[in-house]
């Protein structure tokens, strides 16, 4: 069994799960939902189902959910039910502060709320959903920040046919959400079978990194060949709810470990003597469930490979506390002394306790010119900083000459790009190499 096949075992079943059917296993805490309300939201549901069916249009509606309220049950023991009651009761004042005139809702009791969008387009209502979900989980981390860390809040909107929702056939709010969890359940196992396929699409290349300071190539930056990928992860994050491409960029940022480590083990000899740069999203890191699988997934690497592997963690929020990233960069830590930061404009990291933890920074060149990097005071100042802690600098992506240069006389000493060298399908070992069509400059590094 090669290494590829052995950890793709670790991780690859776990996103081929199927999806748990929406409502399934609603929360247990005992909530009743008001008479009353059940009363206006089936009346008003009646006059909005009778109106779209005038017009010939759908009927728009959602759904919110409060997920993992039963998993921190027995961590709260006797606290649950009031912990439970008071998250249930956020995310009801919540959708009533957020839902329009034109809207109304329903509050099931159990961690379900369903909303019906009176004058809303699907893409406009999914809009709104979103901001509801994301202001629920906003209220309950600030009303409850150490009891409701794994709990999430889903969402799904769908345009049900209002020939589907015939009050003679049944209950007008069941008929409702049967058509709701049976189109969410054929959007999730449609979502899954495109990410399995989208999954082996992506291979991983390497970038050799030139060194400003001897003109060698010291480190191979792992990229993903996008040539067939981006395209259909665009297609992907069009039909994914949020979960799901959370979940996916977490087993892309799995399977590039993967692969560095198959071509490490296939290229150990000629290879020697390299360190292998593999990013790592912050996004991934933050989640639990994908912090817990990334780190199995290191847990399992062997000490000999895991010495010739740096961490580069990407994407940060731009105003993430340092505190936060250094607790992160600790977990990294725990596996490799190589853990780098790509920090683009976050130079104030240097001097919070992120600094102590890091072997490297980085700088993601894309979309820049030769001015934005060599006359770039607040890169030059970052570089100089990191140079004077002793933290290696590397910028990543130059596509010319002038922006690889730019970056030189920024005083960064590690850059890599198409203008340096084509990416490789193998890591490129510690040789000499010379920049396409490189120049010979003055330099900050002489």
């Amino acid at each position: 069994m090669g290494l590829v096949e052995y950890f793709e075992r670790i991780f690859l079943p776990q996103a081929a799960k199927p999806e748990p059917m929406p409502f399934s296993r609603p929360s247990t805490v005992s909530r009743p939902e008001p008479a009353p309300q059940q009363t206006r939201f089936e009346r008003d549901l009646g006059l909005h189902v009778a109106r779209a069916k005038a017009k010939g249009g759908p009927v728009v509606a959602g759904s919110i959910e409060v997920v993992g309220l039963d998993d921190i049950r027995q961590t709260l023991g006797p606290r649950w039910d009031a912990v439970a009651s008071r998250a249930l009761a956020i995310a009801a004042e919540v959708i009533a502060e957020r839902i329009s005139e034109d809207d109304f809702s329903r509050d099931f009791g159990d961690g379900r709320f369903a909303i019906c969008f009176g004058n809303c387009t699907k893409p406009e209502a999914e809009a709104q959903a979103r901001v509801i979900s994301n202001a629920i989980k906003a209220r309950l981390i600030d009303s409850m920040p150490d009891e409701t860390a794994r709990i999430s809040v889903s969402r799904f909107v769908a345009e049900v046919e209002p020939g589907a929702l015939d009050a003679e056939t049944g209950d007008l709010t069941d008929l409702l959400m049967a058509q709701m969890a049976r189109m969410n359940v054929e959007a999730k196992q449609a979502a899954h079978a495109f990410r399995r396929n989208m999954l082996k699409e992506f291979k991983v290349l390497f970038a050799p990194m030139w060194s400003a300071r001897d003109e060698r190539t010291h480190i191979n930056r792992c990229v993903l060949d996008l040539s067939l990928g981006c395209s259909t992860l665009a297609q992907f994050r069009a039909i994914a709810d949020p979960d799901q491409m959370t979940a996916t960029l977490s087993d892309i940022d799995r399977l590039v470990l993967t692969r560095v480590i198959e071509a490490f083990h296939a290229n150990y000899k000629a290879t020697m003597g390299a360190t292998l740069l593999v990013p790592v999203s912050y996004n991934t890191l933050k989640d639990p469930e994908g912090s817990a699988d990334y780190l199995q997934l290191l847990s399992a690497v062997p000490p000999l490979y895991l010495n010739a592997l740096a961490l580069e963690v990407t994407s940060l929020p731009a105003t993430l506390p340092g505190a936060r990233l250094a607790s992160l960069l600790d977990m990294l830590g725990a596996f490799t002394t190589k853990v780098a930061v790509e920090i683009n404009g976050r130079g104030d990291l240097l001097d919070s306790d992120v600094a102590p933890r890091l072997w490297g920074v980085g700088w993601n060149l894309y979309g820049l010119d030769h001015t934005d990097t060599a006359r770039n005071a607040t890169m030059s100042e970052a570089v100089a900083k990191a140079r004077d802690l002793g933290i290696m600098t590397m910028a990543h992506g130059a596509n010319s000459i002038g922006l690889a240069l730019g970056a030189v006389e920024a005083g960064i000493e590690h850059v890599d790009g198409p203008a340096i060298h084509l990416w490789t399908h193998a890591p490129r070992p510690p040789t000499r190499l010379n920049p396409l069509s490189y120049p010979k400059r003055a330099s900050n590094w002489g």
